[in-house]
């Protein structure tokens, strides 16, 4: 959401509370999908109003510990709005002092789990507390004050409701929940009720963590903005590359290559190569929607796990959303010729396969980076998938990155590297040493992640 800032609002825990620290882990997480700015944290909503009122933003939206951020995979054509999105649309509304969902009670308090403050309105008002002194309801006094000054109290609605789950509502949910962590989600395990957040919640990682290792994008969901065709050139000897969508092939046009260019395609889904490998040899760049139903019927589902839209699977696709993303990629390529006369020269290139996973077996990368004194290598978000988040803290996976940094550092120093780092923060217009060197002398942690790149984009 534009011209916000972001605060969390947790309590005091301790070290050993391992349950509760999860929880901020996964809110934190889940709001690096699209939020790469500070996250304010306090134990009151007043505590964290008075930092935001200092800044410049427009907007506080603030989440308690256990609130996750859905964001949704619509895509433009289904006029369908996200949980941003439509809390841009809200923010633009009549003038209001808070947005959020009242507290199921009914008797004049307010959720706290996720709200939207307006802080024009907020210092307009002389910052007025969250709530009346010594009341039992949370929120009253910004109700009072908005009823007073006859300011809307919007609610959020189903649209921001569906993309957003709550999972520390009820203790002994909480507790249930916190002891899955890390595991292995198989289908005779606890189940919650069917509709209620945790449910939703653990059906969603299931399907990820499950089958993310026969995983497989058609399409790239990050953008091509960091790439720069304007820039001077010396061909890349290799691109190293995740095997996903046309990003790959966009990287060679910008970037330059000759007949003699490796690619190697590196991925920990064996799907993700096969399809490749496939393409390559079999597809000569053609009526791409056409090609994909090919795919299904020789790759099928669920063998092969296709990452696709919201609620999408090969079973249930509209053929008609294909064609559009579709249309979409060519438009980026400045039409179907221009795209076929590339991919045609591009599939004739030298291909190589590695099957390994960045986060337990990266030594076969490695050892062909070094064979490259000018490659670039695009990594994704492979330090930031909800696979690792289930299964290791914040802590290890900024380990695992910084390991994978300095490995990188002595394999393929001049290596010019693309992707999003442990805390979804764009990586890109930096070779590995000059990365490294930035990287160690910025000091970052969860609420304040590194900005370490020439353009930021989403993961």
């Amino acid at each position: 959401m534009k011209n916000s800032v972001f605060g969390l609002l947790s309590r005091e825990y301790s070290a050993d509370d391992m349950a509760y620290q999860k929880l901020r882990e996964l809110t934190i997480s889940w709001t690096r999908y699209r939020y790469q700015g500070e996250i304010i944290e306090g134990n009151s909503v007043d505590e964290i109003m008075a930092k935001a009122s200092q800044t410049d933003a427009g907007f506080c939206l603030i989440q308690s510990v256990g609130h996750i951020i859905d964001e949704r995979w619509y895509l433009s054509h289904w006029g369908k709005n996200g949980f941003y999105d439509s809390l841009q649309q809200l923010a633009q509304q009549q003038p209001f002092l808070v947005a959020a969902e009242p507290h199921s009670d009914g008797v004049g308090s307010l959720n706290t789990d996720c709200l939207l403050v307006n802080l024009e309105t907020y210092n307009a008002l002389n910052q007025p507390h969250f709530s009346r002194p010594d009341s039992p309801l949370t929120g009253d006094n910004w109700i009072a004050q908005s009823n007073y000054q006859q300011l809307a109290m919007p609610v959020f609605g189903n649209d921001i409701n569906h993309c957003r789950f709550y999972l520390n509502e009820c203790e002994q949910s909480t507790q249930i929940l916190t002891t899955l962590f890390g595991r292995s989600l198989k289908p005779d395990m606890v189940e919650f009720d069917a509709q209620s957040p945790q449910q939703r919640f653990i059906d969603k990682i299931n399907r990820q963590i499950n089958n993310a290792k026969s995983g497989v994008f058609l399409f790239n969901i990050e953008n091509y903005g960091e790439l720069n065709a304007r820039q001077a050139k010396q061909p890349l000897e290799a691109l190293f590359s995740v095997a996903a969508g046309f990003k790959p092939y966009r990287i060679l046009m910008e970037k330059g290559f000759t007949e003699d260019t490796q690619v190697i395609f590196f991925d920990y889904s064996q799907s993700a190569l096969d399809i490749k490998k496939h393409m390559i040899e079999h597809w000569d760049g053609d009526d791409f929607p056409g090609y994909v139903a090919r795919l299904f019927d020789e790759f099928p589902h669920p063998e092969v796990f296709y990452q696709l839209w919201d609620s999408t699977t090969p079973e249930n696709i509209n053929w008609a959303d294909i064609a559009h993303m579709w249309q979409q990629e060519l438009e980026k390529w400045g039409g179907k010729e221009n795209f076929k006369a590339h991919w045609q020269v591009c599939r004739r290139l030298p291909h190589q396969f590695l099957h390994c996973d960045l986060l337990n077996d990266r030594q076969p990368l490695l050892n062909k980076l070094a064979e490259f004194k000018h490659s670039y290598l695009w990594w994704s978000n492979a330090f930031f998938t909800i696979y690792s988040h289930w299964h290791f803290d914040a802590s290890a996976r900024k380990q695992q990155y910084v390991d994978w940094l300095n490995a990188l550092l002595h394999a393929a120093p001049h290596c010019e590297i693309s992707g999003a780092d442990h805390n979804n923060a764009a990586v890109n217009g930096l070779k590995v040493g000059e990365y490294l060197a930035r990287f160690e002398a910025q000091h970052c942690d969860q609420l304040r992640p590194q900005q370490l790149n020439k353009i930021s984009m989403p993961f």
